[in-house]
């Protein structure tokens, strides 16, 4: 007896669940750490790659999605993949995006060896960059952006 391989959409659909308060149709699949659902989808030659389930969602309701575009929510549920709460755009469309709902981390707490205090002993210093990094214990680029503004950019 030969088994038939299931179509994407035969393994995807089961893991869908809407939620009728949100409308948002939450995944119960495979999550990572971030809550994002994903599927590995039988690719040519039986490989198996890691597809994000909201883009596979967007991919199966509208088409294939150009190189280098990301697949957006609306709600800003990770496990959401209704179609109609995804959008596409670009990298700084999602950056903007995040910006604009108040999720971008940043500062004290959020991952970072740095406080405000010593940012702004950064700033001050005269010192090389490289001597900079060495004595906090960071990456040289690290301190070339805090010291052109490209991170800390809020801190005065």
């Amino acid at each position: 007896m030969v088994r038939r391989i299931k179509t994407i959409s035969e393994r995807f659909y089961p893991f869908v669940n809407p939620e009728p308060n949100t409308g948002c149709f939450l995944w119960s699949g495979v999550t990572d750490s971030r809550g994002y659902g994903y599927v590995r989808p039988y690719a040519s030659g039986g490989q198996r790659r890691k597809v994000s389930a909201h883009r596979l969602a967007y991919e199966l309701e509208f088409g294939e999605i150009k190189k280098g575009m990301s697949v957006l929510h609306r709600c800003d549920t990770p496990s959401c993949v209704n179609p109609r709460h995804l959008f596409l755009g670009t990298q700084a469309d999602n950056m903007l995006d995040m910006t604009l709902k108040n999720r971008r981390s940043r500062g004290e707490g959020h991952h970072s060896k740095l406080t405000e205090t010593m940012v702004r002993e950064i700033r001050s210093s005269s010192e090389t960059q490289r001597v900079l990094a060495r004595k906090y214990e960071v990456k040289f680029q690290t301190i070339c952006d805090i010291k052109h503004k490209r991170t800390w950019a809020w801190l005065t």
